[in-house]
């Protein structure tokens, strides 16, 4: 469910080629990159989100429940 190294290059080819692959980049269901990247921040411990909380911004991305 997290971010795969896979779809990390792919993108970075994407923007450094600047073009779409000729291959279906998605199966289907599949989520998107920044539905990938919201999940590993929200539910990961990887170093995208200790670097989130490194930098004190976990509260942007994590639900208060108090609203709820």
């Amino acid at each position: 469910m997290g971010l795969t190294s896979r779809a990390i290059l792919i993108h970075a080819a994407m923007v450094g080629y600047d073009q779409e692959p000729t291959f279906e980049r998605m199966a289907p269901g599949q989520r998107s990159m920044t539905e990938r990247i919201e999940w590993e921040i929200r539910h990961g411990a990887g170093a995208l989100r200790r670097a989130i909380e490194a930098d004190g911004l976990l509260s942007d991305w994590v639900e208060d429940k108090a609203k709820l």
